[in-house]
């Protein structure tokens, strides 16, 4: 019995002791919970944004506008070709994307306009341009505005032809680029029964078989192509296209 009554005296003490005891607080690096900021370090955070906002904001929208419009596609709005020629000498940096982008427009610009200004009295001249210019760069651009310019005007095809067969003398890679996009084009136009842009498309190809440019065989082969299942339709482009070289076909043959 005294050993039982020590016991518990022992442990009624303990009890006390533990009550009495402040709770320990727990460290920074044991707790869970976030550490909590103080008024002073949001108050530097705040200062921090609004600063960074402020130095952003010092560039006119004017002149960032501007720069994402020399980024687009299309290089944004229309830039006259003085003060194009302007931003270009303003711009230090030649590898830069703004200045390559400016570069790619003034040479679009002037095939485009070389192109369009191309008749039988200045061919000559037209030719010495555009081989001035960057053609080999641009022969995308090249091909396209030929492509484009005897699209809407199919009078002026054999201009356009001859002009494709002076180049072809300089760039023979200029002319097969030509000729493979005029075929893809007739397939295309072809295969959706587009018998305008197949007419148009039919006289440019049998202009440049007349001008060596492009084989007997291709017009063979087109001929094959259009009055394998006749239609009306292809009867008709195939007599346009007959019109245009069958009288160099009747030489070879």
């Amino acid at each position: 019995r005294a050993f039982l009554s020590q016991q518990m005296a022992d442990a009624v003490t303990e009890k006390r002791r533990r009550d009495e005891t402040p709770p320990k607080s727990p460290s920074p690096s044991e707790s869970d919970e976030p550490p909590v900021l103080t008024v002073q370090s949001k108050t530097a955070s705040k200062r921090e944004l609004a600063q960074k906002t402020v130095e952003q904001s010092d560039e006119p929208p004017a002149k960032k506008a501007k720069e994402l419009n020399l980024l687009t596609k299309t290089g944004g709005a229309y830039i006259p070709p003085a003060k194009l020629r302007m931003m270009q000498e303003k711009i230090a940096d030649k590898s830069s994307v703004a200045y390559q982008r400016l570069a790619w427009e003034a040479l679009k610009k002037s095939i485009n306009g070389l192109i369009n200004k191309v008749n039988t009295s200045n061919i000559a001249i037209v030719v010495q341009e555009l081989i001035r210019e960057n053609i080999i760069r641009g022969r995308g651009l090249l091909a396209r505005s030929v492509l484009k310019a005897q699209a809407a005007s199919i009078t002026f095809t054999h201009v356009y032809a001859a002009l494709v067969a002076v180049l072809n003398t300089k760039f023979p890679q200029i002319g097969l680029l030509i000729f493979r996009r005029l075929i893809h084009q007739f397939r295309r136009s072809y295969r959706r029964n587009n018998k305008t842009l197949c007419l148009s498309t039919a006289a440019f190809i049998g202009h440049l078989v007349n001008q060596r440019v492009a084989d007997d065989i291709v017009a063979l082969q087109l001929l094959l192509v259009l009055l394998d299942n006749p239609t009306d339709d292809s009867v008709e482009v195939a007599v346009g296209f007959l019109k245009e070289c069958g009288q160099k076909l009747g030489e070879v043959s």
